[in-house]
C-alpha cells in the first residue's frame, strides 16, 4: 500500500489532469485544435505522472 504522501500527489497530478482535460475541452469548443492537442498531451502526462508516484517514480519530461 502506498504512503499517504505518495497518495496526496497522485491525486494533485490527476487533479491537475483533470483542469487539462477541462482546458482542452473548453479548446475543442472555440476550435483551436492546436491548443487543445497541447492541453491533451498535458492531460495525459499529468495522469500517468499520478499513477507513478503510486511508485514513488517521477519523470519531468518525457525527453531522455
Amino acid at each position: 500500500m502506498p504512503d499517504t504522501a505518495k497518495i496526496h500527489l497522485s491525486r494533485y497530478r490527476l487533479e491537475k489532469a483533470r483542469d487539462m482535460l477541462a482546458a482542452a475541452e473548453r479548446d475543442i469548443r472555440e476550435k483551436d485544435y492546436a491548443s487543445a492537442n497541447n492541453r491533451a498531451y498535458c492531460c495525459i502526462f499529468h495522469a500517468m505522472r499520478a499513477v507513478l508516484a503510486l511508485d514513488g517514480e517521477d519523470y519531468k519530461s518525457i525527453l531522455p
